[in-house]
């Protein structure tokens, strides 16, 4: 993803068509995951919403649920990136659900981050504090990682807007 995005992708679409012709399909979703965030940086969001789509298919086929979360949370940053707000907001909240759902609270605070960001971008800096704010306090260690420094700069922003 750093030196020759084209190749990197088409690496990355040559392993996993590879892979799944192995007859295995276990860990699909993060491999798709990982095309997506690729594609997504090439500046080509098509392609990194088919990727999604193509790694939550094989969610609904297999049950592997455990990138479910992601996937939503990826879908919705492409749809808003791409002017579908309502429709990202949708996916970010079913992230969020998923993630509850599955008691994956680093999964939840990437998901809720990127829909308190919406929110901000809205003027909505009440709802974006709320939603980041429980969240946050969840977590005793590790404040250190990006996820929570990048959820600690969204809440002081969110008070500085207040």
């Amino acid at each position: 993803m750093t030196e020759d995005p084209e190749a990197g992708i088409a690496e990355m679409r040559a392993g996993l068509d590879s892979y799944r012709l192995t007859g295995s399909g276990l860990m699909t979703p993060q491999l798709c995951i990982m095309l997506a965030e690729a594609q997504l940086r090439a500046g080509r969001p098509g392609e990194a919403l088919a990727s999604v789509s193509r790694g939550l298919r094989y969610v609904d086929e297999s049950q592997e649920h455990v990138h479910e979360p992601e996937l939503h949370r990826l879908r919705g940053e492409i749809m808003i990136a791409q002017g579908g707000s309502s429709a990202g907001e949708a996916s970010l909240n079913r992230a969020i659900q998923i993630a509850q759902a599955q008691q994956a609270k680093m999964l939840e605070l990437r998901a809720a981050v990127s829909l308190a960001k919406l929110h901000r971008d809205r003027g909505r800096t009440a709802e974006a504090a709320a939603l980041l704010q429980p969240l946050y306090e969840w977590f005793q260690e590790g404040r250190d990682l990006p996820e929570l420094v990048e959820a600690r700069a969204i809440l002081d922003s969110t008070s500085s807007a207040a």
